[in-house]
């Protein structure tokens, strides 16, 4: 992977963040330039953004991998948990060979 495509990514990522922070419209978020500008980049920016999926709590990169991918990991009950909906797509991008991902063992129970 070429560092200027990192530093692209970087810097697309930073703007559509800064751009959005104060936004909770998914239409506002998804719209922003800088979502449709990584969108574009595709497949090589998949490791990119699983690594900062792992590493950042606050933001959701599910819409452009599934714009990217033309998949979706995350069973619809899962869709409830910020942490749920993250730990489908770094499995899923496990499986796929795009990122190593060691999930933490977690029970979850349904009442």
């Amino acid at each position: 992977m070429t560092q200027s495509l990192e530093k692209k990514f970087e810097a697309l990522a930073k703007q559509w963040y800064e751009g959005t922070i104060l936004h909770s419209n998914p239409m506002i978020i998804f719209n922003h330039p800088a979502c449709k500008k990584l969108i574009a980049l595709g497949k090589p920016i998949i490791p990119l953004i699983l690594e900062n999926f792992a590493n950042e709590e606050s933001f959701d990169w599910g819409y452009v991998l599934t714009k990217i991918t033309g998949e979706n990991p995350c069973p619809r009950h899962n869709y409830r948990s910020y942490n749920l909906i993250r730990d489908d797509w770094l499995c899923w991008g496990d499986k796929k060979g795009y990122f190593k991902y060691v999930q933490a063992s977690v029970s979850l129970r349904v009442l």
